[in-house]
């Protein structure tokens, strides 16, 4: 297993955070467990993700957590993976929005 190297902030939003989801803990908690800005603690809880840290959240439920099996990382993964294709398809339809802005429209040919 690769050692995962935190900085300071991240460090403290680790310690903050207790496993399994009954023990999620709100982001405006950790905010202020850790006297970091919320724009702080959604960054460093998105690098540390990057890293490797199993930091769970949903929808269902207000705040993070560990995960406590991989079981609750198969779920989170599962819906980052649909966020992920939702934001693809919106991308596609904004470039070919952007495409065929300069293009006349059938009606208007007529």
């Amino acid at each position: 297993m690769k050692q995962i190297i935190l900085d300071e902030t991240e460090n403290k939003i680790l310690n903050c955070l207790k496993v399994g989801k009954s023990n999620a803990v709100r982001r405006e908690t950790i905010a202020q467990l850790t006297n970091a800005h919320d724009r702080k603690v959604r960054s460093c809880i998105a690098s540390m993700r990057r890293k490797g840290v199993a930091i769970i959240s949903s929808s269902s439920c207000a705040g993070y957590w560990l995960a406590e099996n991989d079981d609750e990382k198969k779920e989170y993964l599962k819906m980052m993976e649909s966020y992920g294709k939702h934001c693809f398809g919106v991308g596609t339809t904004m470039r070919q929005e952007l495409k065929n802005a300069g293009q006349m429209s059938i009606e208007e040919l007529l």
